[in-house]
C-alpha cells in the first residue's frame, strides 16, 4: 500500500512554478462561480417573493375598493326599493294624480289665484265692519304675509331652465342621458362571465391571465367616468328638484295652517252666514288642492328618485365588477410570484450544494484543513436546510 501511495504522489506532483492545466482552473474556480449563481438565485428569489407580497397587498386593496362599491351599490339598491315602496303606499292610501310636466306651473298659478281670490274674500268680510269678523283681521295679515313671501319665490323658480327640465324629469319616465364610454373587452367579459358562473379563482387564472394590464385600467377609468359623469348630470335636477319640493311642502303647510285658523275664527254664530259659509268651503278646496298637489310631487320626486338609484347603482356595479378582476389578476400575479420564489430558491440550493462537492473535491485535492472546514460546513447547512423542509 506504501508503494502505491508513493506513486500516486508522484503522479499527482507538479514541479513548483509549473503553470496549471485547464482542468485545474476549473476545479479551483467552480465553488466561486457557483457561489456567484447561488448568490444571484437568492436575490431573484428573494426579489419575487417581495413582488408576491406586493401584488397580494394590492389584491387587499383592490377588494377594499370592491367592498366599497359594492356598499354603494347595495345602499342604492335599497334605496330604490324603499322609494317604490312608499310610491305604492302612497297610491293606495291617496291615490294621487300624476305630476303633468305641461301644466305644472299653471296649476301652480291657478292655485296662486285661488289663494287671492280667498283672500279678496275674506278682505271683504274684514272690511264689513262686522263685529263677528273683526278676529279675521289678524287672520288676513297672517295669510297675506305669507303669500307675498312665496309668490315671489314661485315665479323665480317657474322662470328658472333648471326647474323646467326637473319637472320633465318627474312628469315623465325618464332620466338624464351621458355620452358612456364603452368599456367592452373581450378578455374582461370572459373573466366576468367566469366570476357569474360561479368559478373560484383557480379556475380563473388561466382567463385572468389574458387580461391586459392597459384594458383594465382604460375599462376602469371608463366605468368610473360614467358613475361620475351621470352624477354630474344629475346633480342640477336633484337641486332644482329640492327647490320645488321646499316650495311645495311650505305651500301645502301654510294652506293647512290656513284653513285651522279660519275655521278657528269663524267657529262662531255668523258661521251660517252665506259669506262665511263659501268662504269656508273655499279653504277646504286651497287644503285638498294643497294637499293633492304635494301627494303628486312626493310621488313624482320617489319615482324619480327610483330612477336615478336604479342607474347609479347599475355603475357602481359595474366598478365593483372590474375591482373583482383586479382582486383575481392580483392574486394570480401573487401565487406566480410565489411560486418563481420557490423555484429560484430551489436553484439556489442546488448551487450551493454544487459548490458543497466542489470544495470537497478541492479538500481532497489539496488536502487542506481550511477546504475542508468549508467543506464540511456546506454539508451542514445542507443537511439543516432539508430537516427543516421535511421535519419542522
Amino acid at each position: 500500500m506504501k508503494v502505491i501511495d508513493k506513486l500516486k504522489a508522484l503522479r499527482d506532483y507538479k514541479p513548483p512554478g509549473e503553470p496549471k492545466t485547464m482542468w485545474d482552473r476549473v476545479i479551483a474556480s467552480t465553488p466561486v462561480v457557483m457561489t456567484v449563481i447561488a448568490t444571484i438565485l437568492a436575490g431573484l428569489s428573494s426579489s419575487e417573493m417581495s413582488t408576491a407580497q406586493y401584488h397580494r397587498a394590492m389584491a387587499a386593496q383592490f377588494q377594499s375598493k370592491a367592498g366599497d362599491q359594492w356598499a354603494f351599490y347595495q345602499a342604492k339598491r335599497l334605496r330604490e326599493s324603499g322609494n317604490q315602496n312608499s310610491v305604492d303606499l302612497l297610491e293606495t292610501l291617496t291615490g294621487p294624480a300624476r305630476l303633468d310636466a305641461q301644466t305644472f306651473a299653471s296649476q301652480i298659478q291657478d292655485l296662486q289665484h285661488r289663494l287671492d281670490h280667498f283672500n279678496s274674500t275674506l278682505n271683504g268680510l274684514v272690511a264689513s265692519n262686522s263685529p263677528n269678523t273683526a278676529p279675521l283681521r289678524e287672520l288676513l295679515e297672517q295669510t297675506d304675509k305669507q303669500t307675498s313671501r312665496l309668490a315671489p319665490q314661485w315665479s323665480e323658480a317657474l322662470a328658472d331652465p333648471q326647474v323646467a327640465l326637473a319637472v320633465k324629469y318627474l312628469g315623465g319616465d325618464e332620466l338624464p342621458v351621458i355620452d358612456e364610454q364603452p368599456r367592452e373587452v373581450p378578455a374582461i367579459t370572459t373573466v366576468l362571465e367566469a366570476i357569474d358562473a360561479g368559478k373560484n379563482e383557480t379556475e380563473t387564472v388561466d382567463q385572468v391571465r389574458q387580461v391586459k394590464r392597459a384594458d383594465l385600467d382604460d375599462a376602469e377609468v371608463a366605468a368610473t367616468a360614467n358613475a361620475t359623469a351621470f352624477d354630474t348630470a344629475t346633480e342640477p335636477i336633484v337641486a332644482a328638484i329640492d327647490r320645488l319640493g321646499l316650495l311645495v311642502s311650505s305651500e301645502a303647510a301654510m294652506l293647512r295652517r290656513l284653513q285651522r285658523d279660519t275655521v278657528n275664527q269663524l267657529a262662531s254664530d255668523s258661521a251660517e252666514e252665506p259669506e262665511v259659509m263659501q268662504l269656508l268651503r273655499d279653504v277646504g278646496a286651497l287644503r285638498q288642492a294643497g294637499d293633492d298637489l304635494m301627494d303628486s310631487f312626493s310621488a313624482a320626486r320617489l319615482r324619480f328618485d327610483a330612477r336615478r338609484y336604479h342607474q347609479e347603482s347599475a355603475y357602481n356595479f359595474a366598478v365593483a365588477r372590474l375591482y373583482e378582476v383586479e382582486v383575481r389578476r392580483s392574486s394570480g400575479l401573487s401565487d406566480r410570484n410565489r411560486d418563481r420564489s420557490k423555484n429560484f430558491f430551489y436553484g439556489m440550493l442546488v448551487a450551493q450544494a454544487a459548490v458543497t462537492i466542489a470544495t470537497f473535491s478541492l479538500a481532497l485535492q489539496e488536502q487542506s484543513l481550511l477546504w475542508a472546514l468549508a467543506s464540511a460546513a456546506g454539508a451542514l447547512a445542507i443537511g439543516l436546510g432539508i430537516y427543516v423542509y421535511l421535519f419542522t
